[in-house]
């Protein structure tokens, strides 16, 4: 499955690459024009930027991961290089790409860079902690109501044991969400994704090494001897 995203996001890179080629050959005046020129294609690569990050999250190659990383380092460059050019158009921090959303028929959150992961987890943890206090704060409430009612219960006798029944429906025992099995079971699958990516990057650095060393041992005098034999033809040759 990522192996054909990670193609077909090739196939795009290499075709954005191409139509961005020509279209800088050619000479324009017209900045409404420049603009929508540089804004679809900042679209286009944000559009290829996500998907191949999403690749480079689930392979687990480690000379997948290296090549990836470094077409990504580069499309993360021209996503900046192109933000640099509509601002410097514009003069303004800030764009609209509703037309040209609309023609590439794509949702706006393309137009969007993503919330870095550490920025998300922060977020995530203030508005669970929020909802936590939401939920002491409710308990709480429900505590008291329960202690003031049995004071007042002291008091009054229930005759009626519906209206004795209806007091407890109204006053419910707290329910607190609880993580779904599916979200754990997808944490515990990230956690042994990344602990697989980890010991193949450490394989694959140990096996360079190795080969390396072995490369050297084995071929290194063929080697040397074929490039003395160059170097002396080329003295022969320059006399």
């Amino acid at each position: 499955m990522y192996n054909k995203m990670w193609h077909q996001t090739q196939e795009a890179l290499n075709s954005l690459l191409n139509k961005e080629s020509q279209k800088m050959m050619e000479t324009q005046t017209n900045q409404s024009f420049i603009f929508q020129t540089l804004a679809t294609f900042y679209i286009k690569y944000v559009q290829i930027f996500r998907n191949m990050e999403n690749v480079y999250d689930q392979i687990v190659h480690p000379q997948k991961r290296i090549l990836i990383r470094k077409i990504l380092d580069g499309v993360m460059g021209r996503i900046l290089e192109l933000k640099n050019e509509m601002v410097e158009l514009e003069l303004s921090e800030f764009h609209y790409f509703d037309d040209i959303l609309q023609d590439l028929k794509l949702a706006p959150r393309y137009s969007v860079k993503g919330i870095p992961f550490d920025d998300a987890i922060k977020f995530i943890q203030i508005a669970e902690r929020a909802r936590q206090g939401r939920l002491r704060a409710i308990f709480m409430k429900q505590i008291y109501l329960r202690e003031y009612r049995a004071k007042q219960a002291k008091t009054e006798k229930v005759v009626d044991t519906g209206a004795a029944a209806l007091c407890i429906q109204k006053d419910p025992p707290p329910l607190f969400n609880e993580v779904s099995a599916t979200i754990i079971q997808a944490e515990k699958v990230n956690h042994l994704r990344s602990e697989v990516q980890i010991r193949h990057e450490e394989d694959y650095r140990e096996a360079m090494v190795t080969i390396k060393d072995d490369l050297k041992l084995i071929e290194g005098a063929d080697i040397r001897e074929t490039l003395q034999d160059q170097i002396r033809h080329w003295f022969i040759e320059c006399r």
